[in-house]
């Protein structure tokens, strides 16, 4: 697998291919093809493996981080991470041919993470650490800007932004305390 994230960082998508994934493997062609059936299909298990240990590192820092406002930083931050870290796969994803592939991928990660969010945001309301909201429409708000800020990484390769002051946007919003 190693192999052929190297060859789709170099080459992309496009000019990747089974060959010379099947020489960087120092494998035949055909000993890859009894793995895979094709390069998409090899390339999506690739990206499925990050988005997983993505949700598995969002899965242990809820699972250890008590205090919601701690949560939403941390998750915020792993996601930013996450993303600057695989901005070229991430590219390459959103740009493939076959976009029911990355659709069906991108609903499931943004699935989870509205959810996370929203579980978050109630555990912060049962705590009393955070105001009253609709729970729903404030994680998929927070979702659609990081989201917003993912595009931002990979289209625009900034890493000028971090996660902090984003993660303070959403604890603290734009408003000062007490009105406008």
């Amino acid at each position: 697998m190693e192999a052929a994230r190297n060859v789709f960082s170099t080459y992309g998508y496009r000019r990747a291919n089974m060959r010379r994934i099947a020489k960087a493997a120092g494998m035949s062609v055909g000993g890859l093809y009894l793995y895979f059936e094709n390069k998409e299909e090899l390339f999506v298990k690739i990206v499925e493996e990050k988005v997983e240990a993505l949700l598995a590192e969002l899965d242990r820092l809820e699972g250890t981080e008590e205090d919601p406002a701690s949560l939403i930083r941390g998750v915020v931050r792993k996601i930013i991470e996450h993303a600057k870290k695989n901005r070229d796969f991430i590219l390459i994803f959103t740009n493939m041919e076959k976009a029911r592939v990355g659709k069906r991928i991108g609903r499931k990660v943004s699935s989870k993470i509205k959810d996370l969010i929203e579980r978050v945001i109630k555990l912060g309301i049962a705590k009393g650490i955070f105001r009253m909201c609709g729970e729903k429409e404030v994680a998929s708000t927070i979702n659609s800007a990081l989201i917003g800020h993912i595009i931002s990484v990979v289209i625009e390769g900034k890493h000028t932004s971090n996660p902090e002051t984003c993660s303070e946007l959403f604890l603290e919003g734009l408003l000062k305390r007490g009105g406008i």
